[in-house]
């Protein structure tokens, strides 16, 4: 059985002499690097988080400054191509130009050599036909008669 006396009082005040003592020597300090510990974790749940934001955020800005990048090329390459195609054009009028004028100088020059020979042709043509009669008829056309 258990007997109240001086013995039980003196270990009930021992005991929360003790629990005093190691409350304040172990168990703050336990919980006060505990509750630290959580502070530090949440803390660094929060950046993570917060990075996690910024890195989506660089990420997005990262996306749009390329497809910018991209539209931009891509406009450079159209108005390169159009000067291009106007240059090309351009040359294309200037060749076509040139090739009339040597066609039309060509043109001439046959027409300056068609009228140069075309007496030349007629007096060779007028020999031949009479020769060609003096073959067919066997003897030579006389001179006051034309065909």
């Amino acid at each position: 059985m258990i007997s109240i006396n001086a013995t039980l009082v003196l270990q009930v005040i021992h005991f929360l002499v003790l629990a005093f003592i190691l409350n304040k020597l172990l168990f703050q300090p336990v919980l006060k690097i505990i509750d630290e510990r959580k502070q530090h974790l949440e803390k660094t749940k929060i950046e993570i988080g917060n990075m996690k934001n910024e890195v989506i955020q660089l990420k997005d800005q990262f996306r749009s400054e390329e497809n910018e990048a991209r539209k931009n090329v891509t406009k450079e390459r159209v108005q390169q191509n159009r000067e291009e195609m106007l240059e090309t054009g351009k040359l294309l009028e200037q060749f076509r130009g040139q090739a009339a004028s040597i066609k039309t100088e060509a043109d001439k020059k046959a027409q300056k050599e068609i009228e140069k020979s075309t007496p030349l042709l007629r007096d060779e043509a007028g020999v031949l036909a009479d020769r060609i009669m003096e073959k067919m008829i066997g003897r030579r056309p006389e001179v006051g008669s034309e065909m």
